[in-house]
């Protein structure tokens, strides 16, 4: 049984899911000329007239898979990655009583985004965390890190 497999996950906190606001991400995330596959909400009506995408939905009110010019439409990969990080989320207790609009929402959303693009590098997750937490917090030294963090040399 073939199929599409998510690659690269990109996730991304909106206000709302009007067609403005999902318009502009996908603009600003998917090149001109692709083939983007949605579900029939109203959002996404008119993203074929942006940046010429070639736009396909699937009415899941009716089916799961339709067919369209001899290929098939679905967004099935989407929806298992959804279910698939909605677990991840549950195991690790990383929403527990955390509302939408909490500080630390979104940077919970981008933890379970790392984890998923890195999943087929799992003994690399931690160096990769360590190389983000450099790029951010950068220090000089370790003389320098030691004193910001008022350490004592053994």
């Amino acid at each position: 049984m073939g199929g599409r497999v998510a690659k690269r996950l990109r996730a991304e906190i909106v206000p709302d899911r009007s067609f403005n606001t999902l318009s502009a991400n996908i603009d600003k995330y998917v090149q001109g000329n692709s083939s983007v596959q949605t579900d029939g909400w109203k959002g996404y009506s008119g993203l074929s007239s942006l940046r010429s995408y070639k736009h396909d939905t699937v009415n899941h009110s009716k089916t799961f898979v339709a067919r369209k010019s001899g290929k098939k439409v679905h967004i099935n990969t989407l929806e298992g990655v959804h279910g698939a990080l909605k677990s991840k989320a549950r195991s690790l207790k990383l929403f527990q009583g955390i509302p939408t609009s909490h500080p630390t929402f979104a940077s919970r959303v981008q933890e379970l985004v790392f984890r998923f693009n890195l999943r087929q590098k799992k003994d690399l997750l931690f160096v990769y965390f360590l190389l983000i937490v450099a790029v951010r917090y950068p220090v000089g030294s370790v003389d320098d890190l030691c004193k910001q963090m008022k350490c004592v040399h053994l």
